[in-house]
């Protein structure tokens, strides 16, 4: 039981297809943009995550969000025995290169190069790895989709003679099948340590888009071939241009003066959004509330603020001063305090209690101010009948901008409460913004499904993109424009 007899049972398997001209041979393949691959050509090595220095990652293409999920510790061994290692302390590889990530990748290289996608999959003959790995200390695992999703990860036969591989290596692009691989470096290396590196001698071939001229990278590289599974612009780029046509049918602020009305409100706040002003970082960097989720929030309340959608969506009786800068501060601080992604009713009071000083700097110690934000931001988390003041302007802009962002779980819900009663959608699973209970009126800019649906598409346009962790914001705002001003 080996990294051998593995490679002997996928050998027996079917092979993915993606390109015309590929090898008969059981491969794994590595997805990877241009950049990183120059830089496998100049070190000589296909290096794990964790030997890669956090400044040398121009051209990376993965979303912190998600690769937070990565570094969990797994199981991987020799066939016979299990190890535990960091999935970052290992080189990842995929089983067929056509998957979901495949997609991201595409998508975050297509808004990163204005309109071009240069995403490369190099391929590796397993019997090669198989001879390069035999008298090298190496554990091995694979698993039959995205370990971020905690997926199982396995060397024993037993478990991995068991996965769908018939649905494994079809061009299915929900599946993302991953070959993990440790290698020591040296004798006192350990899988506490990262695994050393893969030589680039054992690329045996580079497929690029079919679509494009091999980047000239290619001309001094090993055997180069274009693969046929591809995605267009208008496919990758959809949901950010169904956001595009909600903004313009409704007559509303173009994105880039919504954009700008974002960056200039975050400009005025006492710090920035980043990773670290999150209680529990971890969480930080989750998509379920961490800062892509603040990020979004955000964005919907400079939406709903901006001067052009504000006395559609709300009363000028009802409205108060400093309402954009105010309803901005309560969106920044509202998750910021969360220790978990359950729900519950105190992450709110928490959030305001840890960042009271920053609350009197930002509302010049005007306590009138004080009062509206940190309600808000206590009552967000709670039902609605529990809020202290629903007239509250803040309250009304924060809640509304929070559960719009139910978009990133699922399509909107018809339902008459946030539990499903009343719900006209055929398989609705509950989880998306329940647009019938939103608390402004959207009228004039088609209704509160209407935009429930542009957030959904907002969600999704971003749920990949690599955002910086310490400054995401203005990568949120990069990446949001980028993807609408390509055309298609």
């Amino acid at each position: 039981m080996s990294i051998a007899t593995f490679a002997d049972f996928l050998s027996k398997q079917s092979r993915p297809k993606f390109a015309s001209n590929q090898s008969n041979e059981a491969c794994i393949y590595y997805l990877c943009s241009v950049d990183n691959y120059r830089k496998i050509i100049q070190s000589g090595h296909i290096l794990p995550k964790n030997r890669i220095h956090y400044s040398d990652t121009l051209g990376d293409l993965s979303v912190s969000t998600i690769q937070a999920r990565r570094d969990d510790v797994l199981d991987v061994g020799d066939g016979a025995e299990n190890t535990s290692t960091p999935g970052h302390n290992c080189l990842n590889f995929f089983l067929n290169p056509n998957n979901s990530t495949f997609q991201a990748f595409a998508r975050n290289s297509m808004v990163a190069h204005s309109g071009d996608n240069q995403v490369l999959v190099l391929e590796i003959s397993l019997s090669a790895l198989v001879e390069y790995l035999t008298n090298r200390r190496h554990f091995f695992g694979c698993s039959a989709k995205n370990i971020a999703k905690g997926a199982l990860v396995t060397s024993f036969k037993n478990n991995y003679a068991r996965f769908s591989w018939g649905d494994i290596m079809a061009a299915n692009d929900a599946r993302s099948a991953e070959f993990l691989l440790w290698i020591s470096e040296d004798s006192s290396s350990t899988p506490e340590t990262p695994s050393a590196g893969l030589p680039k001698g054992l690329i045996n071939r580079v497929y690029s888009d079919r679509n494009l001229p091999a980047p000239p990278i290619l001309e001094t590289s090993c055997d180069v071939s274009v693969y046929d599974h591809t995605w267009s612009k208008d496919f990758l780029l959809k949901n950010a241009k169904n956001l595009n046509r909600f903004l313009l049918e409704y007559d509303c602020p173009s994105y880039s003066e919504i954009l700008d009305a974002l960056k200039s409100l975050e400009s005025e706040m006492p710090f920035p959004l980043s990773v670290n002003v999150f209680t529990d970082h971890n969480l930080g960097l989750h998509f379920q509330h961490g800062y892509l989720h603040v990020a979004k929030v955000m964005f919907w309340v400079a939406f709903l603020t901006h001067p052009e959608i504000i006395d559609k969506v709300m009363p000028q009786e009802d409205q108060c001063n400093h309402l954009a800068e105010d309803s901005m501060m309560a969106a920044l601080i509202h998750d910021l305090a969360r220790t978990s992604n359950k729900e519950d009713e105190k992450h709110g009071k928490a959030s305001v209690s840890k960042y009271t000083d920053e609350l009197l700097k930002h509302t010049g110690r005007d306590l009138e101010r004080v009062k509206r934000i940190r309600q808000a931001v206590v009552d967000h988390c709670k039902p609605d009948a529990a809020a202290n003041d629903q007239n509250n302007p803040i309250w009304k802009i924060l809640k509304d901008a929070d559960a719009l962002d139910r978009g990133r779980f699922a399509d909107p819900c018809d339902a008459a409460d946030f539990v499903g009663s009343g719900c006209l959608l055929s398989g609705c699973r509950h989880t998306g913004c329940s647009h019938n209970t939103l608390r402004l009126n959207y009228s004039q800019l088609g209704g509160s499904r209407a935009i429930a649906d542009a957030a959904r598409e907002l969600a999704w346009s971003v749920y990949t993109a690599p955002l910086s962790p310490t400054k995401p914001l203005d990568t949120f705002i990069s990446h949001v424009g980028a993807s609408i001003r390509i055309p298609c």
